[in-house]
């Protein structure tokens, strides 16, 4: 359980990295390509973290939707990179949902006491 939550815990730093860009997508803000790249940098590593652990049954729903904005926010920066106006309807909406679902994945962490307080601990001894 203490492997999969430090695994967590990059993903989520790494996730809330990439918010901003997500945000300025889903607002329609073109992005320059130097934030766009870093994005996909940081997404790439959200990938390999949630991969490389199984989660515990407990952690099954959030791992699924960490894995979905992981998904959602890949389609709206390949997207927005490919906008060469303004930023596509699809890239937004994409945008959006990875927002909503980390959204989600956050408040059930929290709605969990559990594992709130082992993640909790994760952080102070970080």
């Amino acid at each position: 359980m203490r492997r999969y939550l430090a695994k967590l815990k990059s993903a989520l730093d790494t996730v809330e990295t990439l918010r901003d860009v997500l945000n300025d997508i889903d607002q329609g803000h073109n992005v320059p390509p130097e934030r766009l790249s870093s994005a996909r940098l940081e997404l790439a590593h959200l990938q390999a973290a949630l991969n490389s652990a199984h989660p515990p049954s407990k952690f099954e729903e959030v791992d699924g939707l960490l894995k979905s904005v992981g998904a959602f926010a890949s389609t709206a920066l390949d997207l927005a990179s490919k906008s060469t106006g303004e930023v596509p309807k699809n890239a937004s909406s994409a945008a959006a949902g990875a927002l909503m679902m980390l959204d989600r994945a956050l408040a059930q962490l929290d709605q969990n006491d559990s594992a709130k307080d082992q993640f909790a601990a994760l952080l102070v001894g970080w």
